[in-house]
């Protein structure tokens, strides 16, 4: 398809189409993280001043 696009449509166009299109999937991305931080920030300090245990598993915790 893109192929077949790129014959018809002048060059100037479909570059710029193309990189609109990556945009738009890179800012969708963005969105999700900043939605994860947004969501993280809430839970800052709760747990301030309490003892706790954080666990894991996995091959990187041997680099630890």
């Amino acid at each position: 398809m893109k192929k077949l696009l790129k014959k018809i449509v002048p060059p100037y166009l479909f570059d710029g189409a193309w990189q609109l299109k990556v945009n738009a999937r890179q800012n969708r991305e963005w969105n999700k993280v900043k939605d994860i931080v947004e969501k993280s920030e809430e839970l800052r300090g709760i747990h301030k001043g309490k003892r706790i245990f954080i666990l894991g598993t996995g091959a990187s915790i041997q680099n630890q």
